[in-house]
């Protein structure tokens, strides 16, 4: 079974046991359980529809069992969290514990998914090479293309982690992380060298997100555990990047190129809005870990 069909199936599943659970809750007038379905219909209804969406515009990594790891993780989680709310709104301190820990499973499940999402931005790196040939260039020209991203990438380090305060680091996570990929579907039309060049500039900006995560992770790690969480976030990037490059290398030698960047822009999109942060209404995060 692919993991998108596994996304799909389960969320169906869920979405029904929810509906029967506010059937239930309406009939017995008792609704004190309330928050338990909220959780049940966003993270196995809405969540899960949405890892669906993802993996199946990502047919390689579809497939691969560490997308079927993750969305079972998040089933399994998603179920024990509902279970763990529903008790500690129903008055069971025994829902406690139970809530904490499921919590922090889906917060990993969710990094999971996180170090997924920057696979997608590297397709046009890992595609340079045949991309050039593909506009009428010769190999050697990926050599451009390859330097349009750092390019971009140094310039919003700049901006971000030296010059926004953190408050500003936060708020552009989300607009600078849809810069990322909103320029990539330029490629449709497959532009010359010179735009091609361009647009991969103007994706590099986005990397401008990095700076506000790392402040939240900082604001939100654990003291004790924050260099650790610092050097996991970076080995996954780094892993999933590489698994990226790969995995679009292969998607390009079966789907037209035109095709392929677009695509991985269009799931990079999706997944940055499904997977924001939420809107902070006290503290603005600690500045950067930069």
């Amino acid at each position: 079974m692919k993991a998108s069909s596994l996304s799909f199936q389960a969320a169906v599943v869920l979405v029904v046991a929810g509906m029967i659970w506010g059937i239930v809750m309406a009939a017995s007038g008792d609704h004190s359980a309330m928050p338990a379905h909220a959780h049940l219909n966003l993270l196995g209804w809405v969540s899960l529809f949405l890892f669906g969406i993802f993996y199946h515009l990502h047919p390689a990594l579809d497939r691969s069992r560490t997308a079927m790891v993750q969305v079972w993780i998040w089933i399994a989680a998603t179920v024990i969290l509902t279970i763990g709310v529903g008790l500690v709104h129903t008055g069971h301190e025994i829902g406690d514990p139970i809530a904490a820990v499921s919590s922090l499973v889906v917060l990993a499940d969710t990094l999971l998914f996180g170090w997924l999402v920057p696979a997608c931005a590297v397709a046009p790196e890992a595609l340079a090479a045949p991309y050039a040939v593909h506009i009428g260039q010769p190999a050697r020209a990926a050599g451009f293309l390859l330097v349009g991203i750092p390019v971009g990438t140094v310039i919003a380090d700049i901006l971000a982690a030296r010059v926004f305060p953190a408050r500003l680091q936060y708020r552009v996570i989300v607009p600078a992380g849809l810069l990322t990929f909103v320029p990539l579907a330029g490629f449709a039309v497959s532009p010359g060298l010179g735009l091609a060049l361009g647009l991969l500039v103007v994706s590099g900006l986005g990397s401008a997100w990095m700076a506000g995560m790392d402040g939240l992770l900082v604001a939100t790690a654990p003291s004790a555990l924050r260099n650790r969480a610092l050097a996991l976030s970076s080995a996954g990037l780094m892993f999933t990047q590489g698994a990226g490059f790969a995995l679009w290398g292969i998607a390009g030698q079966y789907i037209p190129l035109p095709v392929v960047i677009p695509l991985a822009a269009a799931a990079g999109a999706v997944a940055v809005i499904a997977f924001r942060p939420p809107r902070r209404t006290g503290a603005a995060p600690l500045g950067s870990a930069r």
